[in-house]
């Protein structure tokens, strides 16, 4: 079995294309294999290219959102990574917890 990293047959390579899940306990539980988003994400392309042409908008007559709201509603995608973590400081101990008082054994 070959593990060059470039090579079709490397697990590694085809854990992260494939659409097949890879065996248990080998990936954590939110690992999404690559080759099925490519298809929304130039879906997505597309249209952002038929929308906005060469940058600019193209329909000038759609009203421009309040930019104080527009800021409000990306101020979670600017603190992304924050959010991220401190929900994961939060919800660990919060769902170990609550494992603990059903009873059930959790393994660190």
């Amino acid at each position: 079995m070959s593990t060059a990293v470039g090579s079709s047959s490397s697990p590694r390579f085809t854990a992260t294309t494939s659409t097949v899940r890879p065996d248990e306990g080998r990936v954590g539980v939110d690992w999404y294999p690559l080759v099925p988003w490519l298809a929304p994400f130039l879906v997505g392309l597309w249209a952002g290219t038929r929308l906005y042409p060469r940058g600019v908008r193209r329909w000038s007559s759609l009203p421009v959102p309040n930019p104080r709201a527009a800021s409000l509603a990306g101020a979670p995608g600017r603190h992304s990574l924050a959010i991220y973590l401190g929900h994961q400081a939060v919800l660990l101990p919060l769902v170990a917890a609550v494992l603990l008082a059903a009873g059930v054994e959790v393994d660190w």
